[in-house]
């Protein structure tokens, strides 16, 4: 062992100190791999053309009849040319130098992705020239041509260089081809020059697995929510939607450019009420072909005998603010009631919807049971949801609960429901709530057809999806899921002279 070593320093000497020609100098702090006497790897000297080993040094030498590839797999120590004097490092400088009348391509490992190769082909691309380089496995000989030694071929899984080391392999025209950082090596031939394959022809590049992008990723979320859970996911057409989602978020480079694709996926699935808001509120995709839109003036009358109740949208998240809505209306209620009421008009026509839960909580004492409704998903699951003890409740959980539950005089008096076409959504729900009562009667057109139920999906923005994931049925469990339809029909100016003559009857 301590000959080697003597070995070595004296060809650093030789070349350090003017002998021959100067030799490129590699410095060990670069992971640049140097023969290690340690090692028991094949040194090759510089001075001689073929590689002697020394048999006190119990080095191994390729001998080149043996067809052995001059690359160790258990060592992988690169291999240099024995036509090409190899680089010794030197322990007093820091930074590998190439010959200088050499320009040498140097690779950016964060701009250069990593290239796969194909099973007998193996393209390496030059960081700066973006050119697929190729090298048949059977042409590519490390050592000298006349050696016919090939370089282990890709398909036998003998890397010519360990990826970690990074170190080029030198030609004896001194170009010295630095590796990027997946640790492909460009290899020479002996003559120096690199044949260039044609990347269409031998070389196919693929390109490595792109990140979705944060648009790509938050429609993901967006269409896996909706498979997940639409109540109609098993109606749609999922590669349908698909297919035209994607072509109109093939070029979106943020959430917002994403809508124009989630309008697209809720006009496929046909619901009418399903939409994406802000965390402010703000609508920000929908799609409908309801027509919901139906004039008239709502005059709010004055009877001696008869109670008038109106209860219009209502939409908030401010707890005090749905919890005061509920109580306006029970204390509305105990201001008219008395004796001598013979029923109650309870007018919905301009309820577009919003929060039930305040809406039935409001509307409590009105009611003759406990549970007045149930929401039905796709699967056939049902969950009940009324009043009572002065709260809305769905299931277990109570909702909205008012402060003061008002228990009428009259139990259970005539009560007539005013309906239009904009009734909506919450709107249905209140007015399903009466159907089926024995002492209710419905006046007017039929509701707008949003009888189903949201549920609200929290993103990874911030934004919530409203998905409908279930359709509304009375307390019968009769499914509605459209438009409720009204008991007596009646033009919106006639609505309530009907309602008061069957309340005197």
């Amino acid at each position: 062992m301590k000959i080697t070593i003597s070995i070595l320093w004296l060809t650093l000497c030789l070349f350090s100190c003017g002998g021959g020609e100067e030799a490129p100098e590699s410095n060990p702090s670069d992971d640049t791999a140097v023969p290690n006497p340690s090692d028991e790897s094949p040194v090759s000297n510089p001075s001689d053309a073929p590689p002697v080993s020394n048999p006190s040094d119990e080095t191994p030498v390729s001998n080149p009849s043996d067809e052995t590839p001059v690359s160790n797999p258990s060592v992988e120590t690169p291999v240099s040319n024995p036509s090409v004097e190899t680089p010794v490092s030197n322990p007093s400088d820091e930074t590998p130098v190439s010959n200088p009348s050499v320009e040498t391509p140097v690779s950016d490992p964060p701009d250069d992705p990593p290239v796969s190769n194909p099973p007998d082909e193996t393209p390496v691309s030059d960081p700066l020239d973006e050119t697929p380089v190729s090298e048949p496995s059977d042409e590519t000989p490390v050592s000298d041509p006349s050696d016919e030694t090939p370089v282990s071929d890709p398909s036998d899984e003998t890397p010519v260089s360990d990826p970690s080391d990074e170190t080029p392999v030198s030609d004896s025209s001194g170009e010295t081809p630095v590796s990027d950082s997946s640790g492909e090596t460009p290899v020479s031939d002996s003559s120096g020059e690199t044949p260039v394959s044609e990347p269409s022809d031998e070389s196919p590049v693929s390109n490595p697995a792109v990140q979705p992008s944060e648009a790509g990723q938050y429609l993901s979320e967006v269409l896996a929510i909706m498979r997940e859970n639409s109540v109609v996911r098993n109606k749609v057409d999922w590669g349908k939607v698909d297919t035209e989602v994607n072509v109109l978020a093939v070029n979106a480079n943020s959430i917002e450019d994403t809508y124009p694709a989630i309008t697209k996926a809720l006009e496929l699935q046909g619901t009418n009420h399903s939409f994406l808001r802000s965390s402010t509120g703000t609508i920000l995709a929908y799609h409908g072909t309801l027509n919901c839109d139906q004039s008239f003036d709502i005059a709010e009358p004055v009877f001696e005998n008869i109670g008038y109740v109106k209860v219009n949208g209502f939409s908030s998240s401010n707890n005090d603010a749905v919890k005061d809505f509920a109580n306006d209306i029970q204390q509305s209620i105990a201001q008219q009631d008395n004796e001598e009421l013979i029923g109650w008009v309870v007018d919905l026509r301009d309820n577009t919807g919003g929060n039930m839960w305040a809406m039935i909580a409001g509307l409590g004492p009105f009611f003759d049971d406990n549970i007045l409704g149930h929401f039905i998903d796709v699967e056939e699951n049902r969950v009940s949801w009324g009043y009572e003890n002065g709260s809305s409740f769905m299931g277990e959980r109570k909702i909205v609960t008012v402060d003061e539950p008002y228990l009428l005089l009259n139990s259970l008096p005539k009560v007539a429901i005013l309906s239009s076409k904009r009734l909506a959504s919450s709107g249905e729900a209140a007015l399903i709530a009466f159907k089926k009562q024995f002492n209710v009667r419905v006046f007017g057109t039929d509701t707008c057809g949003l009888s189903t139920a949201n549920q609200i999906f929290k993103l990874s923005d911030g934004s919530e999806l409203m998905l409908t994931t279930a359709i509304m049925a009375d307390r019968e469990q009769t499914k509605y899921g459209s438009s409720v339809y009204v008991d007596q029909s009646e033009e919106q100016e006639d609505v309530l002279i009907k309602a008061v003559e069957w309340l005197q009857k």
